[in-house]
């Protein structure tokens, strides 16, 4: 039916004496179809006081969530689910719109009802175990879903969501195998491309990661992570002069957060391609955005090796020291044992005692 034809309807039904049930619900319909949100909760409201149809109440629900009403929204499915408690279909809209109101215990305990009802119910292991991973419960996440793949072993949808509980696991190896399994499904959607690339990172596979970033960057052409990332791989395969180039733009592109990062890594690769004048200065803007501790003693070291003046790389040791950096015991003792070196061969040198 065209929209025309529902404004004639509404036209005919609210021009008529008295209206039964069945009239009262095509009028409601119409101003549902037409648009007419308001008229058509309200129609719906009194069809619920008329004859107690949990179809009437679902439907104030559905518009509710149509007008963004999605705490009110939610009070009716709640509602549905005290009249119906055995219908898992009103418990997995509550469980729905419960993770739309950010309510996550009651968005959980919604989904455990669907399973309780469903048990095979693959779309609620899976939102089940998703919002798990959002609330950092991965271990919880990653049982259900391998209960899920029990059920459906070839179901994409599961591995994928499996992929990112993994990577969020830090368990890269496994991460690897699923996002494998998924490329012969014919799945390699950017994401799980990113993935994959970013988790063969982790295991020393740069050639791969090199390759499946390279895809995804032609796309996300302007993604920090991913320019890190390869820069990373290049550096670690041996290649410093991509190495460079990657993280270089990395930092171009990247947000605050990342930046101390990405000049520490950049700084580590002109250190290990023998610029050591360029590392400094990386290292210099690390600190700046970081603060990390550690980089100090990489000043002071690069410093000491770099220039015959050793009184800048003294300054150095000397606050790193004062950081008290306890994580990392050997720095420390080699700095203070440096430290004392130079001032030795200071003091020969002034020809004092």
């Amino acid at each position: 039916m065209k929209l025309h034809q529902y404004d004639l309807a509404i036209d005919e039904l609210e021009g008529a004496v008295s209206l039964d049930i069945q009239g009262q619900q095509k009028l409601a319909e119409a101003y549902l179809k037409s648009g007419r949100l308001y008229r058509a909760l309200d129609s719906y409201k009194k069809l619920y006081k008329a004859d107690s149809n949990n179809s009437h109440l679902l439907q104030q629900a559905i518009i509710l969530e149509k007008l963004d009403e999605e705490s009110e929204a939610l009070k009716v499915y709640v509602k549905l689910n005290g009249l119906a408690p055995n219908n898992a279909y009103y418990w997995k809209l509550t469980a729905k719109s419960a993770l739309k109101n950010s309510e996550y215990p009651l968005s959980l305990a919604a989904w455990n009802a669907v399973l309780e009802r469903s048990p095979n119910d693959l779309e609620a292991i899976n939102k089940m175990a998703l919002l798990y991973n959002k609330l950092d419960q991965a271990e919880l996440a990653d049982s259900l879903l391998k209960e899920g793949l029990k059920l459906s072993p070839e179901s994409r949808f599961l591995k994928s969501s499996r992929l990112k509980v993994l990577y969020r696991q830090r368990k890269y190896a496994e991460a690897v195998k699923i996002s494998e399994e998924l490329f012969a499904q014919a799945d390699s959607n950017l994401v799980h491309q990113k993935v994959a690339g970013i988790s063969n990172y982790h295991i020393e596979n740069y050639q791969k990661t090199i390759d499946l970033l390279s895809n995804v960057i032609e796309v996300e052409t302007e993604s920090d992570l991913l320019h890190y990332y390869i820069g990373l791989a290049y550096r670690d395969s041996g290649d410093k002069e991509k190495a460079a180039e990657y993280l270089e733009k990395a930092i171009e592109l990247g947000v605050t957060k990342n930046l101390g990062n990405y000049y520490t890594q950049l700084a580590v690769s002109y250190e290990e391609a023998g610029e050591t004048a360029k590392a400094i200065q990386a290292y210099k803007v690390a600190y700046s955005e970081s603060k990390d501790k550690v980089l100090l003693y990489h000043l002071a070291r690069n410093y000491d090796s770099y220039y015959k003046d050793k009184k800048v790389a003294l300054s150095y040791y000397e606050k790193y020291l004062q950081e008290k950096d306890t994580a990392n015991e050997y720095l420390m003792n080699y700095s203070k044992h440096r430290i004392q070196e130079l001032k030795n061969a200071a003091h020969f040198e002034n020809g004092s005692f």
